[in-house]
This record gives C-alpha cells, sequence and structure tokens, in this order.
C-alpha cells in the first residue's frame, strides 16, 4: 500500500480511538507525518513511479473466466462440508 494512503488510514484510525487525549492524538499524527517526509522522498516516488511504468507496459495476461454456475457452487460446498 502506498504510504500516504496508509497514513490517512492510520490518521482515520486515530480519529476513532475515544481513550486517547487530544494531545497524543496530535502527537501520533505528527509521528506519522513525519514518518512520511522521511520516507516519502522524490527518489523513491521516481522509483515506484518507473516501477508502475514498467509494469503498465508489459502485455496484459488474459485471465480466465470464473465458473460462476450453480453446479460449481454446489462442487465447493460440497467439497467444504466433507
Amino acid at each position: 500500500m502506498h504510504l500516504c494512503v496508509d497514513i490517512r488510514l492510520k490518521n482515520s484510525f486515530i480519529d476513532s480511538m475515544d481513550d486517547f487525549a487530544n494531545d497524543k492524538k496530535a502527537e501520533l499524527r505528527k509521528y506519522l507525518t513525519d514518518v512520511v517526509k522521511r520516507n516519502e522522498t522524490d527518489e523513491k516516488l521516481d522509483e515506484l513511479a518507473g516501477k508502475m511504468s514498467a509494469e503498465w507496459k508489459k502485455p496484459k495476461q488474459s485471465r480466465k473466466k470464473p465458473d460462476l454456475s450453480f453446479a460449481k457452487f454446489q462442487e465447493k460446498l460440497k467439497k467444504k462440508k466433507s
């Protein structure tokens, strides 16, 4: 998961923690912000962009369509029961 998205999720989690005092929440937010600043450097973002660009240039692999028939569902259900 991209670090910024991860931090946003953690921030929403922090907001939901009623037990924490507001100063502790602010301290934790500051810490997480500092982590992002240290880790999301221009070099790392460029590296990530390069990897994503290379991945997008690869030809798509054809995926098999899933068998969504009721018979297949029953088969899986029987396997699970045994």
